[in-house]
């Protein structure tokens, strides 16, 4: 199975009690230092931060695209930005202009 299949079967999938796979068990790809990127979560360690992955998400960029992008990263650390976004957001009450 490529890295794209298991990005989209992750996304389509969901645990025995319905929680979607992407939000379960890959939150410790992302890791936060002070030394890398001014302590921004980052994958892995790596000098690629979640909002990169995200913002190029929310672009239009597609999972396959960013892989080829950044030969780095496999699919489970797009799977991690969106946990770790999902969490994120679950966390903190964000306002919304309007």
């Amino acid at each position: 199975m490529n890295q794209t299949s298991i990005l989209q079967t992750s996304l389509l999938g969901s645990d025995e009690v319905g929680i979607p796979v992407f939000a379960s068990g890959l939150l410790s790809r992302v890791t936060v230092n002070p030394q890398v990127m001014g302590g921004k979560p980052c994958i892995r360690g790596m000098r690629i931060n979640v909002g990169v992955i995200l913002g190029l998400l929310s672009v239009g960029r597609t999972a396959e695209q960013i892989l080829d992008d950044y030969p780095e990263l496999e699919a489970e650390d797009i799977l991690a930005a969106l946990s770790y976004a999902s969490y994120r957001v679950e966390e903190i009450d964000v306002p919304l202009a309007g």
